[in-house]
């Protein structure tokens, strides 16, 4: 016998594998009728978690948990309008007063997030903080200055009592300062990437791995970088959306029996059993709502998010995004716990190579290292939008290169083997050009040889570095903000 409960959730089964949890599920039919927040009773939630076919919810006992969905809200949505707020508290199934009161705490969070980061960065530029932290506090002694803090506390206080300084500003808002691979962003510190994606008014909660991301599709797709959390957003209306409909169908068929069959019990009413009055949380029932079109409860959110997408078509032709559609390449896709329930996957991320794109259907064919001679499609824009697809680790550094192959001035290396050179005076090895041209269209640069000035040569890129017949002259590698790529 296995129990397991949690705020939404309580089970109790005989297999521990057995996970057929039973949760909460919002009563929109009674919320049309009283505008009160409550949710199904057991006996409806069991019926309706039997009709439906997904099995997502029936095994993800968070996935109407209300921090959940004001986080997810919370990413999506800066400065949302007030019809939105009241739409997000039916997501969220709760007040609307309480997702201002998240809303305003989050901003606070992330305000002092962000201040505390910027003051750190202004005080590591510091000389001072070149000392190490006995010699600061030495100094600390001998002016006088309390000594207990950390090492920033102590530089601050040492620089307070000298004369005052001008510090430049951190960053200006130039994107092209920043790194263009996700190998260059990680190597920035968290706090960095934070201001930057501050600057720019994107969201900056959550680890350094989904900053990385975030200030990564900034920076090659600056308004895609949230697309995968507005597909979440969606989904998750969708499945709201897919319960109202249940249990508006069951409102249905039980006026019908209550009709064929009428009820003979005689009205009671209930004992006054408490001293004060019950307060329960209420949302105003939108105005476009009426007893026929319940159904259209989300349709102003769902219109919204639409339309932000629709403004913001993501382009995958950039340089990283067409190395991740290459034959050959190795990239990661990440896998949810309900697409592998039942395969004995585990959930999270799995290296695949790419066999194969069709720019028609926009759809992916690869393998996996974990299952060979078995391979799966997807749809590309679609997975890179939600963040299911990133660069494995070689795929980065051969990015990287491939990023600075395509700039006009590069100094590069190309490699000839003996059969090309055949009836020519040359000798096979690697030869020092420079890129005199570039057309990302055809995936090409042109070349002009150090030994033959009066030629150039047309040189496909992608094949040129997948057989790693091409490379960069070694210490000619640029470096940006202080970090190489």
């Amino acid at each position: 016998m296995k129990a397991q409960c949690n705020k939404y959730t309580f089970k109790i089964s005989k297999d521990q594998n057995e996970s057929n949890y039973l949760q909460p599920l919002p009563d929109y039919v009674r919320y049309q009728r009283t505008e009160e927040l409550h949710y199904c009773d057991h006996p409806t939630t069991k019926r309706i978690l039997e009709i439906t076919e997904n099995n997502e919810i029936k095994h993800d006992p968070d996935f109407f948990l209300p921090s959940r969905i004001l986080n997810l809200t919370h990413l999506v949505f800066k400065d949302p309008p007030r019809y939105i707020t009241e739409q997000i508290s039916l997501l969220a199934w709760v007040p609307p007063q309480d997702v201002d009161k998240f809303i305003n705490l989050k901003k606070e969070e992330e305000n002092a997030q962000i201040e505390k980061d910027r003051e750190n960065m202004v005080w590591k530029s510091n000389p001072l903080f070149k000392l190490k932290k006995k010699e600061l506090v030495q100094k600390c002694k001998q002016m006088t200055i309390n000594q207990d803090g950390t090492k920033i506390d102590l530089i601050k206080r040492l620089w307070e009592n000298q004369e005052d300084h001008i510090y430049e500003e951190l960053y200006t808002g130039e994107l092209e300062t920043v790194p263009s691979t996700i190998s260059g962003i990680t190597s920035m510190s968290i706090s960095a990437i934070r201001i930057i994606l501050a600057h720019h008014e994107v969201k900056t909660v959550g680890s350094k791995e989904e900053l990385v991301l975030r200030l990564f599709m900034l920076k090659h797709q600056p308004d895609c970088c949230l697309d995968g959390k507005r597909e979440g957003l969606l989904d998750l209306i969708k499945m709201c959306e897919h319960f109202l409909k249940i249990q508006v169908q069951m409102e249905l068929t039980s006026l019908d029996s209550e009709r064929m069959f009428p009820s003979n019990k005689q009205t009671t009413t209930r004992q006054k059993v408490r001293n004060c009055p019950i307060i329960r949380p209420t949302v105003q029932i939108p105005a476009h709502v009426n007893g026929a079109n319940l159904d259209e409860l989300f349709s102003p959110i769902k219109d919204y998010l639409q339309e932000i997408n629709k403004q913001t078509e993501i382009n995958t032709s950039s340089t990283s995004f067409m190395c991740m559609k290459t034959p050959g390449n190795t990239i990661k896709v990440k896998w949810l716990k309900e697409e592998v329930m039942g395969t004995g996957w585990q959930p999270g991320w799995y290296s695949a190579t790419v066999l194969d794109y069709n720019k028609d259907t926009d759809e992916l064919t690869v393998e996996y290292e974990e299952e060979k001679n078995c391979t799966y499609k997807m749809e590309f824009t679609t997975m890179v939008s939600k963040g299911f697809i990133e660069p494995s680790k070689p795929l980065l550094s051969m990015i990287e290169t491939y990023e600075n192959l395509l700039t006009i001035g590069q100094t590069v290396e190309i490699k000839w083997t003996h059969e090309e050179l055949q009836g020519t005076d040359w000798q096979a090895g690697w030869y020092e050009a420079v890129v005199v041209g570039v057309d990302f269209d055809e995936d090409t640069i042109t070349v002009r040889y150090t030994e033959e000035k009066a030629c150039t040569y047309v040189i496909e890129v992608s094949p040129a570095v997948n057989s790693s017949m091409i490379r960069l002259k070694k210490n000619n590698i640029k470096t940006v903000l202080g970090c190489d790529t």
